[in-house]
C-alpha cells in the first residue's frame, strides 16, 4: 500500500468514525427515556438548549457533556495518529454533519454548538478558554435575544481568528475552525427560520371557529 492509498484509507476511516460519533443522538435518547420526542417540543431541535428548556436542567447538562465529548473524540483520533491538519478538519466537519443529520434519527439532529466546544478545545486549547469566555460574556449580555447562542459562537470565532494570529497554531486550523463555526451559525439561523415558518402554518384546534 503506497503513501497516497494509506492516506486516503485513514482519512476515510477517520471521517466515517467522526460522522458516527457526531450522529450519537444524546438529546433524543435521554428525552425519549422520559417519554418525550425532542423533535416535537420546543425548538424541535435535538440539542442542549432545547433539552434544558423542554426536558430539564439535569438532562440538559448530561446532553451537553456527551455532545462536547463526541466532538472532542472526533478530532482526537486523527490528532493521536498525527495525521495532517486537513484530515483533522474533515473529521471535525463530519462530526458536525453527523450531529445535524444523524443516521440514527432519520437524519434529524441539532445545531452542533456543544460539539463545536469539544472540537475547539481539542484543536486550539491555549486560546479556547479566552475565546469561550468572550462568547459566554456576549451570550449573557444578549440574554433576551433568541439568537444569543449564535452571537456567542460568532464572537468566539472572531476571538479564535484574532488570537490565532500569534502563530501558535497553523492558519489552516484557525481558518478551518472559523468556517465551521460560521456554518453552524448559518445552519442554526436557517433552521430557526424554517421551524418558525412551519409553526406559523399550524392552526391550533382551539382557534377554529364554527360558523
Amino acid at each position: 500500500m503506497n503513501d497516497l492509498t494509506l492516506l486516503v484509507t485513514t482519512t476515510s476511516i477517520c471521517v466515517i468514525i467522526a460522522y458516527l460519533l457526531g450522529s450519537i443522538p444524546a438529546a433524543f435518547i435521554l428525552s425519549k427515556r422520559k417519554g418525550i420526542d425532542i423533535f416535537k417540543v420546543g425548538t424541535r431541535s435535538a440539542g442542549t438548549s432545547n433539552v434544558f428548556r423542554s426536558i430539564g436542567k439535569a438532562r440538559g447538562v448530561l446532553v451537553m457533556a456527551i455532545d462536547i465529548l463526541k466532538g472532542a473524540l472526533a478530532v482526537a483520533i486523527p490528532i493521536y495518529f498525527n495525521l495532517p491538519d486537513a484530515v483533522t478538519l474533515l473529521s471535525a466537519y463530519a462530526a458536525i454533519l453527523g450531529h445535524w443529520h444523524s443516521v440514527f434519527t432519520k437524519f434529524q439532529g441539532g445545531d452542533g454548538m456543544a460539539s463545536m466546544i469539544g472540537i475547539i478545545f481539542m484543536l486550539v486549547p491555549s486560546i479556547a478558554v479566552i475565546s469561550m469566555l468572550l462568547g459566554i460574556i456576549f451570550i449573557l449580555m444578549c440574554s433576551r435575544m433568541h439568537s444569543r447562542t449564535s452571537i456567542g459562537l460568532f464572537v468566539c470565532t472572531i476571538a479564535i481568528l484574532v488570537l490565532g494570529r500569534s502563530g501558535v497554531y497553523p492558519g489552516t486550523i484557525t481558518i478551518g475552525l472559523s468556517f465551521l463555526s460560521l456554518s453552524i451559525i448559518i445552519h442554526a439561523l436557517y433552521k430557526k427560520v424554517k421551524i418558525q415558518k412551519s409553526l406559523s402554518l399550524e392552526v391550533p384546534i382551539e382557534s377554529i371557529t364554527e360558523y
